[in-house]
């Protein structure tokens, strides 16, 4: 039978994560980083944030389900551009681009391929896995990306059985 247990679970496990990513937390602070879609309001003006959602994207067998997450990083225009030495410093570490870029990148390493969720890997969606967008936000000086991933998990909620 499904609880839903997961749906919290996935997202508290991806914000512990990424709490505990130096690559990240230099870029967003921890105390940014929400469980919840919804933007407005969220982070103060001008610091960069990040929302994570999660759902049941498919439930078709007995056994076994797909379970959606979606990850939105936001961050607002001044903070886009990063300075000679963070530059350097995040290049030497195999990253490119500007602040944003460099959160996917690091999102990425973290994420992609993770076994710490369900029965199955972590894995970006196969059509269009990370996207970009203009977050609607009320000062409207944010640019953001939506990155798209799914991972296979048992139907049954085994959390009560270990």
């Amino acid at each position: 039978m499904m609880e839903f247990y997961e749906l919290g679970s996935y997202k508290e496990k991806i914000i512990q994560a990424m709490a505990g990513c130096s690559e990240i937390t230099s870029l967003v602070s921890p105390a940014y980083c929400f469980d919840l879609p919804y933007m407005n309001g969220l982070a103060p003006t001008g610091e960069n944030f990040i929302c994570i959602d999660s759902f049941i994207a498919k439930a078709g067998s007995k056994a076994r389900k797909e379970v959606g997450v979606n990850i939105w990083l936001m961050f607002h225009r001044d903070n886009l551009n990063l300075s000679a030495e963070e530059r350097e410093t995040f290049q030497s570490q195999g990253f490119c681009g500007n602040s944003l870029d460099i959160a996917v990148q690091a999102v990425g390493r973290l994420l992609n391929g993770s076994k710490d969720f369900g029965i199955g890997s972590l894995t970006p969606i196969p059509e269009n896995p990370a996207v970009s967008f203009i977050p609607d936000t009320e000062d409207n000086e944010y640019c953001g990306k939506l990155l798209s991933y799914t991972c296979t998990d048992f139907m049954n909620d085994f959390r009560k059985v270990f």
